[in-house]
């Protein structure tokens, strides 16, 4: 069972976190603070406010106090920090033929390593999907079990791209009775030629794969695609960038 203190200091940015416990030493939320209080407390991100509320209404079934609750916090935070403070781990990423080279690794095999050791959250962000049958639909079927797991799947996708093909493929592809994960699309409003470019898979918000691979079968295994996976405070970096591109309205929400 995961302890919402936890969670939410893995989860969330540091300066979020941050602000949390300093807003509960001042005074500014207290253990019964309300939903709407929070709201207008904190710029949140997607599941922030679900995990803050969740964070209070544990520590309000325990009796525990604000004060105690910060100084918890806190220590966690200093935790993650000397785990973080380690320095991030980096190695080469390749799709296609590759001579056995030391530290390059096959994008395929990264990204089911990468999902395999998902608890909490996934992000795909990617220019083209094309799925079938091949690699691609395994992280498709992947990622399904995660999500009914419990773990929150997001995706960014490019809304122009062969005229809304990547969620068409998308919601086809989902297998049917696991949860639905989040999309998200983008295209900019007055340049035609401007994409959604980026490729981009963040777990746990402490693993990031940034790859020239799209999410399609020769992406991950045919084409010539060079990527990087780094562990560390780099994932916490994309996954917050998107996160607040989210909550800025720079993409819109696709619904099921």
């Amino acid at each position: 069972m995961k302890d919402p203190v936890i969670d939410f200091v893995l989860e969330e940015p540091v300066e979020r976190v941050e602000s949390f416990a300093e807003a509960l030493e001042q005074g500014r939320i207290v253990i019964e603070s309300t939903d709407a209080r929070l709201k207008r407390e904190f710029v949140h991100g997607p599941n922030s406010l679900t995990r803050m509320v969740a964070v209070l209404k544990s520590w309000r079934e325990q009796g525990g106090s604000a004060d105690l609750l910060a100084r918890t916090i806190r220590g966690q935070l200093e935790v993650r920090r000397a785990v973080e403070d380690r320095g991030p781990k980096c190695e080469l990423v390749w799709s296609g033929e590759t001579l056995g080279g030391k530290g390059v690794r096959s994008t395929g095999s990264v990204v089911k390593e990468m999902l395999g050791h998902a608890r909490r959250s996934v992000l795909v962000v990617s220019y083209s999907i094309w799925l079938g049958s091949g690699p691609a639909a395994d992280v498709i079927v992947q990622l399904a079990g995660l999500s009914s797991a419990g773990v929150d799947i997001t995706f960014i996708l490019d809304r122009r791209y062969q005229d809304g093909w990547n969620v068409t493929q998308l919601k086809s592809a989902w297998p049917s009775g696991h949860r639905r994960p989040s999309i998200w699309s983008w295209q900019h409003e007055s340049d035609s030629m401007a994409k959604l470019h980026a490729k981009v898979i963040v777990v746990d918000r402490r693993d990031v794969l940034i790859t020239s691979a799209n999410l399609t079968s020769h992406g991950i295994d045919k084409n010539l695609e060079l990527g990087l996976r780094v562990l560390g405070q780099p994932a916490e970096d994309a996954a917050y960038h998107f996160e607040r591109l989210i909550q800025d309205g720079e993409f819109d929400k696709i619904e099921w």
